[in-house]
């Protein structure tokens, strides 16, 4: 491999700034490689051998291969000098990359909701448990709203799928002119009237 750079000072000298990978390290969507054993430095950096640190950064909405961008040559210093290019290309991108640039607004919309679910029942049931004593299904907060809210859903599901709802397990169409009152069903018949304890 042979990483080369062009001098900016105008003279067009063309420098091997490397010629063999030293390391490589990378993550889920970047792959860092240093190269070294690139032409000498002339008068700084100790006349060390060049090296160059490319950043290959996983972008899919690249055409080709992408282009790197030099973005530094730290040759002040005395111990470590190098070239520091960034590269966005798709080819260091996973198979599932754009699956994963993150979760879409649905997603995040039902994960807040489940986290919402979970800590309310999480502190209603802890403050009904340990503050008020309460035992078994008791525990749950608010019981009789979801259980009228699971009876109200139910209905609903049945008369889209044409069939009649219940209430308290008695279909509404054979109710008539009964009425439900504090769980007695009040039958009224031609004949006489008769009360079912239900």
């Amino acid at each position: 491999a042979l990483v080369s750079t062009q001098s900016t000072g105008g003279n067009g000298e063309q420098h091997a700034v490397a010629t063999k990978i030293i390391s490589r390290h990378g993550g889920d969507e970047w792959v860092q490689l240093v190269f070294g054993e690139g032409e000498k430095y002339n008068n700084h950096c100790n006349k060390q051998a060049r090296k160059a640190q490319i950043l290959f950064i996983c972008d899919p909405s690249v055409s080709g291969y992408g282009e790197p961008q030099l973005l530094d040559e730290a040759n002040n210093n005395t111990d470590y000098c190098y070239y520091m290019f960034e590269w966005s290309t798709p080819l260091v991108c996973p198979a599932n990359s754009k699956a994963r640039r993150g979760m879409s607004a649905g997603k995040l919309l039902v994960l807040e909701f489940v986290v919402i679910v979970v800590v309310y029942l999480a502190l209603g049931i802890g403050y009904k448990r340990f503050v008020l004593g309460a035992r078994g299904i008791e525990q749950i907060p608010n019981l009789k709203f979801w259980k009228d809210m699971g009876e109200a859903c139910g209905n609903t599901f049945n008369k889209c799928r044409g069939e009649d709802a219940t209430i308290d397990g008695v279909r509404s169409d054979n109710l008539g002119n009964n009425v439900m009152r504090n769980g007695v069903l009040n039958v009224v018949t031609n004949d006489d009237d008769e009360r079912l304890i239900m």
